[in-house]
């Protein structure tokens, strides 16, 4: 167990922590799905500013003092990041293939990482302060960018899945990921900000125009941390066959 020195037995199998441009949120993980443990989510403003880093190190500090758990995974959730079809890369310019879409700094920490159900890298920059936080209390911990989570799990779905064309999406509070597949192949992961319910719509309706999706075929599924969701009956005048699944999205972490 990484937060108590002790042999009792841990209450919960992982803290999952998902830090998005829009705030926090926390889950506790349990072997028991019914007895794993959601947090509600904190929205900040602005992720990267030292009043959004105190308040992470305050809710932080209250769930690891309150509860015993075996690991940490931090996941973070950004437009920082890049898939890559793994014969195309090369990790000698794993730069280029994120200069093109958003401003590099000297000091920015890029990871790269191989997801092999799907034989793609994934490259992006985890933000290191929150990193570096967590570490002043714990040992190790595992980090990733949420879309690698959200590309494996959607993977998963595709086994078992008869469905030709399927689209899965996850909306945070001012933001979303849009993921798809056909005919089990991986298609896109994208990720969008939003400013009105509008906007979730659009960008939807925008990717399976892109794909060119047959509407009235296709499946969309829909994870959400959203209590107001009036997009929800928009979406049914234009799509066919929908789901929608309230969740807190640090559950999806792996």
């Amino acid at each position: 167990m990484v937060n108590k020195s002790s042999d009792k037995t841990s209450d919960y199998l992982q803290l999952s922590i998902l830090i998005a441009q829009d705030g926090f949120s926390f889950y506790l993980k349990n072997k028991v799905y019914d007895h794993s443990l959601s947090i509600p989510k904190l929205v900040v403003t602005d992720i990267e500013s030292e009043d959004a880093l105190s308040i992470f190190k305050k809710k932080f500090e209250h769930l690891y003092n309150k509860y015993t758990f075996d690991k940490i995974k931090l996941s973070f959730s950004n437009p920082y990041f890049s898939f890559v079809p793994s014969e195309y890369f090369d990790k000698s310019a794993i730069t280029d293939y994120l200069k093109y879409n958003i401003e590099l700094f000297k000091e920015d920490h890029i990871v790269s990482e191989k997801l092999e159900n799907i034989d793609i890298h994934q490259v992006f920059i985890p933000l290191m302060d929150y990193h570096n936080l967590v570490l002043d209390y714990v040992e190790e911990l595992e980090f990733e960018h949420f879309s690698n989570s959200l590309v494996l799990l959607c993977n998963s779905f595709e086994i078992n899945n008869n469905d030709k064309q399927t689209i899965n999406v996850f909306v945070h509070e001012r933001q979303l990921e849009i993921i798809a597949f056909q005919n089990g192949e991986f298609k896109l992961c994208n990720y969008f900000t939003y400013d009105s319910e509008t906007d979730i719509v659009y960008y939807i309706l925008f990717c399976v125009e892109e794909l060119g999706f047959d509407q009235n075929i296709l499946q969309l599924d829909i994870y959400h941390s959203v209590r107001q969701t009036p997009w929800k009956q928009v979406l049914k005048n234009y799509i066919a066959h929908i789901n929608f699944v309230e969740k807190n999205l640090a559950g999806f972490i792996s």
